[in-house]
């Protein structure tokens, strides 16, 4: 039987890499992103789309009842979904740095919290987060992107150890340089800040704020950490 994978943030750059890796190898790959337009790509490559928002209740409860009526159970989450928000923490509007950890904290812990009852009645399963070597150190003007990665760093070695007696592996990636578009949405936000706007733009987009997928979505199959931890050698926990 086909493993089951659902991604998050699956539009660009890491997200959609991984998923066009895991629809590749035989994975039924379910891609998400808050558009389903921007996917139609992945569903040509083989991948199931999805919309889902990591910051709406409704939409995560959506998503994961969706895939477990048509498959029963979601082997591997890997939590992708994040962006950047910069600038001096003096400066920051509270309500952008809510969302940030809304959207790279919070609806990584919600989404995981769905799918983990299915994997501790299978006793197997695997959650990837894909966070950022920036959960190491912290940048000026950065403040509010690094906490929310050293937040995610702290979340995944706590549940680490919750888990692992239910067959339960979890997985935390850590990338440095990736070339995709994450700076150009950093800079429309900034840009959008500029001019008034009262909403943070939201951007289901990879986690690391530097940019190339490289080889990170095989080193997710393969089990291997690029400057991460992991606890075992597959990524379906299997």
């Amino acid at each position: 039987m086909s493993k089951t994978v659902l991604i998050t943030g699956a539009a660009s750059g890491i997200g959609r890499a991984t998923a066009e890796a895991f629809a590749k190898r035989g994975y039924t790959t379910y891609a998400t992103s808050r558009r389903l337009e921007t996917l139609n790509a992945l569903a040509t490559a083989g991948c199931q789309i999805l919309e889902l928002d990591v910051t709406v209740e409704d939409s995560m409860q959506r998503a994961v009842q969706t895939i477990l009526e048509h498959h029963g159970h979601i082997d591997v989450l890997v939590n992708n979904a994040g962006y950047g928000l910069n600038g001096p923490s003096e400066e920051l509007e509270m309500h952008n740095l809510r969302h940030q950890f809304e959207t790279n904290v919070f609806g990584l812990v919600r989404l995981t919290q769905l799918v983990l009852p299915g994997m501790r009645r299978a006793k197997s399963g695997r959650i990837i987060n894909v966070g950022s070597v920036g959960g190491t150190f912290t940048a000026p003007g950065a403040g509010a992107y690094h906490a929310s990665k050293w937040a995610l760093e702290s979340i995944t070695d706590a549940l680490r150890f919750e888990v692992q007696s239910f067959g339960i592996d979890t997985v935390l990636i850590q990338p440095t340089g990736v070339y995709t578009n994450f700076d150009k949405k950093q800079e429309d936000c900034q840009d959008h800040a500029r001019h008034g706007a009262k909403q943070p733009i939201r951007l289901l987009q990879s986690e690391s704020p530097e940019g190339h997928t490289g080889d990170v979505p095989t080193q997710l199959e393969c089990g291997h950490h690029p400057t991460g931890r992991g606890s075992s050698s597959n990524p379906d926990g299997g």
